[in-house]
């Protein structure tokens, strides 16, 4: 295997590349298949909402635990509001609003600090 690791914000560019190819050639796999590995990392949400930055590949176990709005995270926000608006799938919108209510939770309880929390596992 090429890489054994994966930053957060490459399964959210997944739902959005892997979304476009099935509309653009009329095969649903790819999108299914992509929606699946969404969901599987929404199940890997703390006990916080929050998820982390970086995945082992093999193993699909967190290795870096922090979150917040900096590298390997950020993008993911930014893909699962693209997706939404391109497909309309309501699960992901939902995720979308939930990610965006926490981080505005959580600017609020450190305003003028960075922004970085703990998974809290």
């Amino acid at each position: 295997m090429e890489n054994e690791t994966t930053e957060t914000s490459t399964s959210g560019s997944l739902i959005l590349e892997m979304g476009a190819l099935s509309r653009l050639t009329g095969d649903p796999r790819y999108e299914s298949a992509a929606l699946r590995a969404l969901r599987k990392l929404w199940s890997m949400r703390s006990s916080l909402n929050v998820l982390g930055t970086t995945l082992d590949v093999t193993t699909g176990e967190w290795i870096e635990y922090s979150s917040g709005i900096g590298a390997g995270v950020d993008s993911f926000y930014e893909y699962l509001c693209e997706a939404y608006i391109l497909s309309e799938r309501r699960a992901i919108g939902e995720c979308f609003i939930l990610l965006i209510l926490l981080c505005r939770s959580i600017s609020d309880m450190v305003h003028g600090t960075a922004l970085i929390t703990h998974l809290g596992y």
